[in-house]
């Protein structure tokens, strides 16, 4: 609100400019994070020269080149997907690890995706990488939505898309939208007393692997909002003898850090770090 017993220092021209600045102020603060961030994006977009289409109420597309290989995605403008994007796309969070794979020539046949959010970093690690198969997994239902959708727009038929969340054990979570700023790339799952009408079903790293018949674990990724911590600390970690690459965002949030590192080096991974992630080669198979 304008404070009046500052104005009075001024005349009355420079009054005037200062109510308009303080009610385009208050216009700008009353704007959605999401809505200003994803305006920012598509003008990052416009200025490479892509072309923006709508797709309905609150979606758009556009087309996107990674590596030689144009990829079509789908977003939603209220979101934190231009922020993803950004993060995974434009700023090439996971290209480390791939350059790690090439430099030690590891081949990459399968890829675990857990915490895969709309998509991003499977398509990613697809086009660098191009694994046989993939599988997604994400939780929230309504970001799965569109994890199915940017797959299906670029008829990515081997990465197979399911909606549960990992855990400790098969069990049904809560939603959990406070942690962090509170939007969809911050979606994380707690236990609660029963099961809510939101709950969400999660599974097990070890049953993905025994229902996929998965015998090696080429790469692992992992981002799902602090749930590291009950798998690496309370589940059957039997699925990392069979993983030769692991990336990992440990939130240092919940102070586990050091003993999720002490659990990989324990079993003769090679740590690096790069980011937000902890990468990690296993020696035992590499």
């Amino acid at each position: 609100m304008l404070n009046f017993k500052k104005v009075y220092l001024f005349n009355l021209v420079e009054t005037i400019q200062i109510v308009i600045y303080s009610l385009c102020s208050r216009i700008i603060h009353a704007i959605p994070r999401n809505l200003k961030n994803t305006y920012e994006f598509t003008n990052i977009l416009l200025g490479k020269g892509i072309r923006l289409n709508k797709e309905g109420y609150g979606f758009y597309s556009f087309p996107y080149s990674i590596g030689n290989t144009i990829f079509h995605f789908f977003m939603k403008i209220d979101s934190s997907d231009s922020r993803v994007f950004e993060q995974i796309i434009l700023n090439k969070e996971y290209e480390p690890v791939v350059n790690e794979i090439r430099n030690k020539k590891i081949k990459i046949d399968f890829i675990l995706d857990l915490g895969a959010n709309i998509g991003l970093s499977s398509i990613y690690l697809y086009a660098h990488l191009t694994p046989s198969k993939i599988i997604a997994i994400e939780p929230s239902n309504k970001t799965y939505r569109r994890l199915l959708k940017n797959m299906e727009a670029n008829n990515l038929s081997n990465v197979k898309c399911i909606p549960k969340g990992v855990w400790s054990k098969p069990t049904f979570l809560n939603p959990d939208i406070s942690f962090r700023d509170g939007e969809d790339w911050s979606f994380r799952l707690i236990e609660g007393d029963e099961k809510g009408e939101e709950g969400i079903e999660v599974t097990t790293i070890n049953q993905i692997c025994e229902e996929e018949n998965i015998t090696t674990l080429d790469l692992a990724k992992m981002d799902i909002e602090g749930g590291e911590i009950e798998i690496f600390l309370n589940s059957n970690l039997d699925w990392l003898t069979k993983t030769k690459v692991i990336a990992l965002e440990i939130h240092d949030e919940f102070n586990c850090r050091e003993k999720i590192e002490e659990i990989l080096l324990d079993r003769n991974f090679e740590l690096t770090h790069s980011g937000e992630l902890t990468i990690g080669f296993n020696k035992n198979l590499i």
